[in-house]
């Protein structure tokens, strides 16, 4: 019982907060923009978006609208931490607002969208934790990676 115990819920949990701790420390190492600021819009608010010391975009506060219209927020948002000096970064793409308690629009959209706009580097961070039903079931958890958005002219990845 206690080996089951162990393997089965400790062990996971565990695994899952040095998890969620590598992937704060792989944002607060990444680097600051011009300012030396930091921005991350992320689908949710992550324990390791959480725990970093960075300005957040946590999309799922601003779901007022359709998919196009929260992508031009985003949009605006991550071009207005640009003008600012701040690194932008993605963590993860893929939104689930299906998952989410709203009246507004459900349907699922890739954050990759911003490629049309600005440039998209590949992951810095390769799977962060980004979401768990179930924190002691692995399976359950979703990951994310982590890239640099940046502006098209004189874009550095």
């Amino acid at each position: 019982s206690g080996l089951l115990n162990y393997t089965g819920a400790v062990w996971p949990i565990r695994d899952l907060g040095i998890r969620r701790a590598a992937a704060a420390a792989a944002l607060d190492a990444l680097p600051g923009g011009t300012s030396g600021r930091r921005a991350i819009a992320s689908c949710d608010l992550t324990p390791a978006v959480d725990a970093s010391r960075t300005d957040v975009l946590r999309i799922r506060s601003y779901w007022t609208g359709t998919v196009p219209q929260i992508q031009d927020a985003i949009q605006v948002w991550v071009d207005a931490r640009l003008r600012e000096g701040s690194a932008v970064y993605l963590y993860g793409s893929t939104c689930y607002p299906e998952e989410w308690i709203t009246d507004w629009s459900k349907d699922r959209f890739d954050m990759l969208f911003l490629r049309r706009a600005f440039q998209v580097s590949d992951p810095l961070v390769r799977d962060a934790p980004q979401h768990e039903t179930v924190a002691t079931n692995p399976r359950s958890w979703k990951r994310a990676d982590v890239r640099r958005v940046t502006s098209r002219e004189g874009a550095r990845p």
